[in-house]
């Protein structure tokens, strides 16, 4: 990207209805449980464990690695509409 897109694009990207939500010890142990369960990396069970803490949908683009939790709705990436 050059010039205006990048600009755009980084207008864009601070618009989108997206909360940061810094990892805490409550998360972590969370995530920790449920990497171990279901077999996944801690890296996509904190944002499980998240969405799950926070009763909230998990958009990614990591389907097959974070769908092992039913208890999680999860949106792929392409399907969400902000």
């Amino acid at each position: 990207l050059v010039g205006y897109q990048l600009r755009d694009t980084i207008e864009t990207l601070f618009l989108l209805p997206v909360e940061n939500i810094p990892t805490t010890q409550e998360f972590a142990t969370i995530a920790s449980g449920i990497a171990e369960k279901y077999t996944m990396t801690f890296y996509d069970a904190i944002y499980v464990a998240i969405s799950y803490v926070k009763k909230a949908p998990l958009v990614t683009e990591n389907i097959k690695h974070q769908d092992k939790f039913p208890e999680v709705a999860l949106i792929d990436i392409a399907d969400w509409k902000p």
